[in-house]
């Protein structure tokens, strides 16, 4: 038999936290589901479009942060571009697609979020 190091106590402080925790209902849970995978698409859109600008285009992380932000939502303020002088196709091919990817992940995020909350 092994005993542990420290010896495990039953004290007023811990039977205090365990009556104070609320059971949740499977209704509870489904409602916040929605919500969690608009976030998590969201986050994995940008972490994936800025892992994607800072490797082929060759930017900073906050760059490639900041064109991933800003191509996802179609703000295009024109400081950074995906395709740099305009002569690599496949860069301008790879912006047009992370802008169509984005317009719809959005478009779905927002709709589970409506959703959810009417």
């Amino acid at each position: 038999k092994v005993e542990p190091l420290l010896p495990r106590t039953t004290g007023a402080a811990e039977e205090a936290h365990v009556s104070t925790r609320k059971a949740i209902s499977m209704e509870q849970l489904a409602d916040r589901a929605p919500r969690r995978l608009a976030l998590a698409s969201l986050l994995l859109l940008v972490g994936a479009g800025t892992l994607l600008f800072y490797v082929v285009l060759d930017l900073t992380l906050a760059q490639a942060f900041y064109l991933a932000v800003a191509s996802g939502v179609t703000v295009g303020y024109g400081d950074f571009s995906p395709y740099g002088d305009g002569s690599n196709t496949l860069n301008l091919a790879m912006g047009i697609c992370y802008v169509l990817v984005s317009n719809v992940v959005l478009g779905a995020s927002i709709g589970l979020l409506v959703s959810s909350v009417a």
